[in-house]
């Protein structure tokens, strides 16, 4: 059975996109409870699977934020959370994104030799 999602990640990587999965941060008393939720379970296995299946990068947040002082609730950042929670995804893209370009860049120096 193909899903929605799986369409969506097969169409992405075709159009030559970068698929990644990220977990948003959750409250430590939070991710507690849900972690025996079998329907949570359930969505973290299938996810696991695709990970796997298609060479998925997952990116997890869930234990960025533990304090019960960046959510406003159990499970969304308040907007101190969100601003640390900003800046830490620009940085692991910005980085991610230099370390691309520099080994494009080694990658035609070596060529070129």
């Amino acid at each position: 059975m193909c899903t929605n999602l799986e369409r969506l990640i097969e169409n992405g990587k075709l159009e030559g996109a970068e698929v990644l999965f990220i977990t948003y941060p959750l409250f430590s008393e939070y991710k507690k409870s849900i972690d025996t939720c079998q329907s949570f379970i359930t969505a973290t296995e299938y996810i696991d699977k695709l990970e796997d299946k298609n060479q998925i990068r997952h990116i997890s947040s869930e234990n960025l934020f533990c304090d019960k002082k960046w959510f406003f609730n159990q499970d969304h950042l308040n907007q101190e959370g969100w601003a640390i929670a900003q800046d830490y995804y620009i940085n692991l893209f910005y980085d991610s994104t230099l370390n691309e370009i520099k080994n494009c860049i080694d990658d035609i120096t070596k060529e070129n030799e």
